[in-house]
């Protein structure tokens, strides 16, 4: 009998449809690929600023609405509930990401007055009624067809200064005493997440809205830390969960991250509270506890179907191996021979293994993307 279980129970990959659409076909692919590798989650980054590529049946004018989405490249409802009946039958979760409140130019152009006069983000000032019901109606419609019980808001990169330049912002600002642009933030923030812990979902948010906010979030928030400079010493002490995606460790658009540094990554090693890069262990029954796990974030400015999955494998392989494995075992593995020697034919037969699975898993070379060298055996590659 085989006795095995994760250290980390929360085990992604990013995607991004926003920047380019990724055809169904492509998802049930690299759904089918975590299965192969123990990966669980598919965080679904599903728009942004560049698109809107769901067609949403209560506003059905977001639909395509981008700078670039064609009238083919969206979503419907029946889609992603496909999707996710398919991920389910691979053990895979579908955790959805809609990012409120930056990150909403998309929204702007399907609905002027929930906006900025520059149509660059979210803002209550013309309408703050319609504002709000928007965000609540169109989290409502995605909770009930994403069936996970995460649901990513983002909240990164927001660039308050959008509202201290807008007129009618600046005038709503004054009318209701709000002495800074921060404070909308934190608005929108609190909107997003009541509105989802309502819907009886658990919100999730990047680094930022811990750097702004801290311990006035929702203890039942959960924290996805991505910044070297967002403390999760501090998120840990005042008891909030973490999925640790530090980049550019985990970020596998940087293509010449190496596999051996993303394998190398301690997900217990933190900032001191200082707030320094200095690193410190934690107690892994602390760390075990609270940060749920981790994974590659797959960001889509230069991939599109055509070269997603040779972007993504081998090297989420790596990423997969430290998130299963214990941390005494993979300590072991690190050093520079023993990484050589074992783990480096381990991951290069894994990848040989995707291949034949249908797979398009490129060679295990120093940089992503990377054809093969020579003509030969995918074994000597």
């Amino acid at each position: 009998h085989i006795h095995d279980k994760p250290r980390f129970v929360h085990r992604e990959l990013l995607i991004d449809s926003s920047r380019h659409f990724l055809p169904l076909s492509t998802i049930r692919s690299i759904i089918t690929s975590l299965s192969y590798a123990k990966m669980n989650v598919l965080h679904w980054h599903l728009v942004d600023d560049t698109s809107f590529p769901y067609c949403s049946e209560v506003y059905p004018q977001f639909c395509n609405m981008g700078e670039y989405s064609s009238s083919q490249e969206y979503y419907t409802r029946e889609d992603i509930v496909d999707i996710v009946a398919f991920a389910r039958k691979h053990g895979v979760r579908v955790m959805p990401e809609i990012d409120i409140p930056g990150h909403t130019s998309s929204w702007c152009r399907a609905i002027p007055d929930i906006c900025t006069a520059s149509k660059s983000i979210l803002s209550p000032a013309i309408n703050a009624t319609l504002t709000n019901q928007v965000v609540f109606n169109l989290l409502k419609e995605l909770s009930n067809l994403f069936t996970d019980s995460f649901f990513h808001l983002g909240g990164d990169e927001v660039q308050t200064v959008l509202w201290d330049e807008d007129i009618e912002t600046v005038k709503y600002m004054k009318l209701h005493n709000i002495s800074s642009s921060k404070d909308i933030y934190l608005d929108f923030v609190r909107l997003a997440h009541d509105t989802i812990l309502e819907l009886g979902k658990i919100p999730v948010g990047w680094g930022e809205i811990w750097t702004n906010f801290g311990s006035t979030l929702n203890g039942g928030v959960v924290l996805q830390k991505w910044l070297i400079q967002q403390n999760l010493t501090d998120m840990i002490d005042h008891g909030y969960r973490v999925i640790n995606v530090e980049a550019p460790t985990n970020y596998l658009d940087h293509l010449d991250v190496t596999w051996e540094e993303m394998y190398s990554f301690e997900m217990c090693n933190y900032d001191d509270d200082d707030g320094d890069t200095t690193r410190r262990n934690n107690n892994d029954d602390l760390c075990d506890t609270l940060v749920l796990g981790g994974g590659g974030e797959m960001w889509g400015e230069t991939v599109d179907t055509s070269d997603v999955l040779s972007t993504v494998w081998p090297k989420l392989g790596a990423i997969a191996e430290r998130l299963w494995t214990p941390r005494d075992k993979t300590d072991a593995m690190k050093k520079e021979n023993v990484m050589d020697e074992i783990v480096k034919p381990r991951l290069a037969e894994f990848r040989c293994l995707l291949n034949r699975r249908g797979i398009a898993a490129t060679p295990l070379h120093k940089r992503s993307r990377e054809a093969p060298a020579r003509p030969g055996s995918c074994y000597d590659q």
